[in-house]
């Protein structure tokens, strides 16, 4: 094939599967022989069966040649449809990849009409990004050297009745806080800003729930961290380098870390190089986030929630390590689930499958046509770097 394509061929099925059938027999005999000549004496007999085995692979090796010059390489596409379409349909099953392409047609300008239509739409425009909001956080704080904010996520909550998009950033304690932990977690929208150009923050009484307990002893930034806490308890999984916080119908900040479970031996399927971080990179070609770990923020205290019962390797799991897991009729709380945010790690891994595992036809894979780039963006350093991805829940009439 033009791209080399992962899993078994027209020649692995025919020719090569039998001719590793034939050569299990011919080691058997060989070796029996053998055995029996050098029982003998019969040194050169010995000799000369032992040599049957190399013998048999130059011809099979031969045949196998051959065979791809005159029945495959003439009309490839036509030996190997079958094969490609296995690789494309367990490629995009491995992956997870269930889409629904849809052809947007271009109905001309945007009009007044439609501004109007889409008000909650556009409302929720974000303006913003992670870098923009935590540099400002940073420059602007109170009690420098007590607190950091290591991370932030965009996250919908209800402001006045309203679904809002809005950036939560937990704010956590260092080395040097006398208190010894974090408090609570700022809020900023993300469709809008203050009017010197600022981050406009969320006040309390605005949003439709209230945090009662606000310390943050378990965190990223903190001694406590809470990967390490779950890699502590379950192994076996990747877990998501960017968790993050929400707060419960109780008032509890909880925060929300995803796992996955990864196979680079899945059938046909292609596979993928994955940056691990901390300079550990590995090649996939399975994966599932299956697994959804809820650390309470203030205590501790871990929930692991299966979250796909389709994923073999999550239930092995879930029978190796019985009462770990939340059971499977136990829901999450809806509180947590309508704040749950579509992790950019698995994002990025399912966009690079994407490139070429789309609605495509056998040749077009085959030919590697119409593949599909990853947008990229200009640093202040004249580097081109991937763009992030941008996602967040949206509601149109």
């Amino acid at each position: 094939m033009e791209q080399h394509l992962l899993g078994a061929g027209f020649l692995d099925v025919t020719i090569r599967l039998w001719g590793y059938r034939i050569l299990s027999l011919v080691i058997i005999v060989a070796t029996v022989l053998a055995t029996g000549y050098f029982k003998k004496g019969k040194f050169k007999k010995m000799l000369i069966s032992a040599l049957t085995i190399p013998a048999y692979l130059l011809i099979l090796f031969g045949v196998l040649l051959g065979s791809d010059l005159i029945f495959v390489r003439g009309n490839q596409l036509y030996r190997e449809r079958r094969f490609i379409e296995y690789n494309m349909n367990f490629t995009r099953s491995a992956y997870n990849i269930r889409i629904e392409e849809i052809e947007a047609e271009n109905t001309g300008a945007i009009t007044e009409w439609d501004l109007i239509g889409n008000e909650d739409l556009i409302a929720n425009i974000n303006l913003l990004s992670e870098q923009i909001v935590l540099a400002t956080l940073e420059e602007y704080q109170t009690n420098i050297g007590e607190y950091i904010f290591p991370s932030t996520m965009p996250a919908m909550i209800s402001i006045n009745g309203q679904d809002t998009l809005v950036y939560m950033s937990p704010r956590e304690a260092t080395s040097n806080n006398v208190a010894g932990h974090g408090s609570g977690a700022v809020i900023n929208y993300a469709a809008r800003v203050s009017a010197t150009g600022l981050l406009e923050y969320v006040q309390e009484g605005h949003i439709d729930m209230h945090i009662e307990q606000p310390v943050i002893n378990y965190g990223l930034g903190s001694r406590r961290n809470i990967i390490d806490r779950a890699r502590t308890v379950l192994p076996h999984i990747e877990y998501d380098p960017e968790p993050y916080i929400v707060i419960t119908d109780e008032g509890r900040l909880v925060w929300v870390l995803q796992g996955y479970t990864m196979s680079n031996q899945h059938p046909f399927s292609q596979t993928v190089l994955v940056d691990l971080g901390n300079w550990q990179r590995t090649r996939i070609n399975y994966i599932r986030n299956s697994i959804t770990v809820l650390i309470d923020a203030y205590d501790g205290t871990m929930y692991f929630y299966i979250i796909d019962r389709t994923d073999p390797i999550a239930m092995a799991y879930r029978n190796l390590y019985p009462g770990l897991f939340e059971d499977l009729d136990k829901p999450m709380p809806e509180s947590i689930t309508r704040q749950i945010v579509y992790p950019r790690f698995l994002y990025n891994i399912q966009a690079e499958v994407l490139r070429r595992y789309r609605d495509v036809r056998v040749d077009v894979l085959y030919r590697a046509e119409d593949v599909w780039e990853i947008a990229t963006e200009s640093t202040n350093l004249n580097r081109t770097l991937p763009r992030n991805r941008y996602s967040t829940i949206l509601c149109s009439n």
